[in-house]
């Protein structure tokens, strides 16, 4: 070989040589750097994500009415929704001390508490304690400002004298008067005496 197609040959291999590191350090490292940047976008979106709630555990809220009546909600746990005036609870027991009557239980697996205007929604599997009057349902809602209660869906309502199935069960907290109803007005009220 002549020394003019040697140096063709080192210099097509030169040429080579220098693509190949360019390709490698640019574009291959590139790649490798978007992958990261993609890994660093899913960590952060799961840090996003779990700034969506705050989860605090053994939550205590109390109200005291002018009038000295009391509604206590313990929590195992609640969320606090980004943006949101309720609380997500859960795992709930619930009182409500009126002045001069017997303590309301309430114990449930979730409640929606919002903190601005102290209204309560208690659902799945609410049990509900009055004197010796028993109550569940799939839902409580309580509204300590107007002094208004509603029990809802699959009411099941016992004492010493009777078991009574209802849709609904609406009452004046203060003035102890209840109305008792079903959804379908042509369904009736089952009561079983005992």
């Amino acid at each position: 070989m002549n020394v003019k197609t040697l140096t063709q040959v080192f210099l097509v291999l030169t040429i080579v040589s220098i693509t190949l590191f360019f390709f490698y350090k640019y574009f291959y490292q590139t790649s490798n750097q978007i992958e990261l940047s993609d890994k660093e976008k899913v960590e952060e979106k799961k840090i996003t994500d779990e700034k969506i709630d705050s989860i605090i555990e053994d939550l205590t809220f109390e109200n005291i009415d002018m009038d000295g009546n009391i509604f206590k909600i313990d929590s195992k746990y609640g969320e606090f929704p980004i943006g949101e005036d309720y609380i997500v609870l859960s795992d709930i027991s619930a009182t409500i001390q009126m002045i001069g009557k017997d303590t309301i239980y309430i114990t449930s697996e979730k409640a929606d508490y919002n903190k601005l205007n102290l209204k309560t929604k208690f659902y799945i599997n609410v049990n509900i304690r009055y004197e010796e009057n028993i109550v569940t349902s799939d839902n409580f809602y309580v509204d300590l400002s107007k002094n208004f209660a509603s029990i809802n869906g699959n009411v099941v309502f016992n004492n010493k004298n009777m078991e009574s199935y209802a849709d609904n069960i609406d009452f004046n907290i203060i003035e102890e008067s209840i109305s008792i109803n079903m959804f379908d007005k042509e369904d009736k009220i089952k009561i079983k005496r005992k």
